[in-house]
């Protein structure tokens, strides 16, 4: 989550599937989840609302000034479209099957069965697959954004210059003791900084665009801008694209939230009314940072934001720093979510379930020395790949394209064609006709998957000519 919210989380409560090998729940999950329609309203904004908000401006500036706001409009409706789809899908196969709940990969697992038995496992574990990949994809950008941000903290207020992936790799550590807490509780007064901090570093950002544009110099002012830009830009389109989806994030969590709620049944309302508010700030932000800063937005606007004057300098560097803090706080909720996955599978392979037998009364301490080691190596391995591409606008691009766009554009409409294809019920039938319907769905799988190719291979694309040209540094 980008607004953390740790608090109502548990380690009990994954994101992704926790049923892969055994039977689906049919327990009733809901007894103890009261969330009023308010409640899920400020869930789901807190999930859409991170770094991806940071990258818009750079990501209008790929597009262009009419096709960048225009874009995340139109992959906003999408991708709230498939959000609700996804709920919806949710709820007919409970109903079905008479299953209380379902998250992501269950929902899945349970509608691929209906069609292919053998299949099921496999759509699940395809599925948790690239949830893995997208959190973990926005752990190596948290990497990113945390080196590239005190980089030019230490750089401006005290005159220190070290690489942003030294810094990166001094946040290992901390990194690496936090992601050793199993009980997100733990971080609860943590993430309600964070959400002041965020807050806070926001309302500086949209001051300072305002500001660019309405007082600045005659070349920095909007309607020099506005004139000036281009409002097409076809070759960087890809890399649009790419980050866009990685900003609309929230597709992971829209089961969770959907079975949290007193009232099911309201989700799509309520959630179209959250995500209409999404929208509306990321084409505001998006087109404010492109009209403010022009062609030399960085992959962060934070990266951005410079002043000769000591009151905004100091402004700017609290808000680097706020947010940087705020990012390390999301790097144990992000990182939280695949290990509820991938721990099972350590404990499968080496055997963990049989330390009782053979070392009755150290077990616990070996099997918890065993799975801080194996949190410590996947921390590693996330900021190693960071160090690796420190180019913040071009990992959020190629992470957005490759794993986001097939959670969020392509699993969805296949799973409302598997599980309305032979119902009657669903509404969309009243006013289309099932072939309409059925279009609308390829038609979107057919954006996500030429988004997935040409976003990938331009975000691919970029990070190889930056390496050959020796040009990869952080920005």
């Amino acid at each position: 989550f980008s607004f953390v919210n740790v608090g109502e989380m548990s380690e009990a409560e994954p994101l992704l599937g926790s049923h892969l090998n055994g039977d689906l729940p049919n327990h009733d999950k809901r007894s103890d989840h009261n969330t009023t329609d308010l409640q899920t309203i400020m869930h789901i904004l807190k999930a859409n609302v991170g770094t991806g908000l940071l990258a818009l401006p750079q990501a209008v500036m790929n597009a262009g000034l009419i096709a960048g706001p225009l874009g995340l409009v139109v992959l906003g409706i999408i991708a709230s479209h498939c959000m609700m789809v996804l709920a919806d899908c949710s709820r007919a196969l409970c109903q079905r099957h008479q299953i209380s709940t379902l998250n992501y990969s269950e929902a899945a697992k349970v509608c691929t069965e209906e069609h292919f038995p053998r299949l099921g496992t496999v759509a699940s574990i395809v599925v948790n697959i690239f949830l893995c990949i997208t959190q973990f994809g926005f752990c190596c950008i948290y990497f990113v954004f945390m080196g590239t941000n005190i980089q030019q903290v230490f750089s401006t207020a005290f005159n220190i210059s070290i690489d942003c992936r030294v810094w990166m790799v001094i946040m290992l550590a901390p990194v690496i003791l936090f992601s050793w807490i199993r009980n997100l509780d733990t971080l609860a007064s943590f993430s309600s900084i964070a959400n002041i901090c965020i807050v806070f570093s926001l309302l500086v950002i949209l001051y300072e665009d305002f500001y660019r544009f309405t007082t600045g110099s005659e070349a920095s002012k909007a309607a020099v801008r506005v004139v000036s830009l281009p409002y097409v830009t076809p070759e960087t389109l890809p890399l649009f694209f790419g980050t866009a989806v990685y900003a609309y994030e929230g597709i992971g969590v829209a089961l969770p939230l959907e079975n949290k709620m007193k009232t099911p049944s309201h989700f799509n309302r309520i959630g179209w009314i959250a995500m209409s508010i999404v929208i509306s700030l990321y084409s505001v932000f998006g087109s404010l940072g492109y009209l403010a800063y022009g062609t030399v937005l960085k992959g962060s606007i934070t990266l951005n934001l410079e002043s000769n004057i000591t009151a905004m300098k100091i402004f700017f560097l609290l808000t680097k720093l706020f947010y940087s803090y705020a990012i390390f706080a999301t790097y144990m909720v992000q990182f939280y979510v695949p290990m509820d996955f991938m721990e099972p599978v350590l404990h499968k392979c080496l055997n963990l379930h049989k330390l009782k037998d053979r070392f009755p009364t150290h077990h616990s301490a070996i099997k918890m020395a065993a799975e801080n080691a194996f949190r410590a190596v996947v921390v590693m391995i996330t900021a190693v790949l960071a160090v690796s591409i420190p180019d913040l606008g071009d990992l959020i691009a190629l992470v957005g394209a490759f794993a986001s766009t097939s959670l969020s554009f392509i699993f969805p409409p296949l799973m409302e064609i598997a599980v309305f294809w032979s119902s009657t019920d669903r509404k969309c039938l009243r006013v289309f006709s099932k072939l309409e319907w059925v279009i609308k769905d390829l038609l979107i799988v057919l954006l996500g998957a030429v988004g997935f190719c040409f976003g990938t291979y331009a975000a691919f694309y970029a990070i190889v000519i930056k390496f050959k040209e020796g040009t990869s540094s952080c920005s």
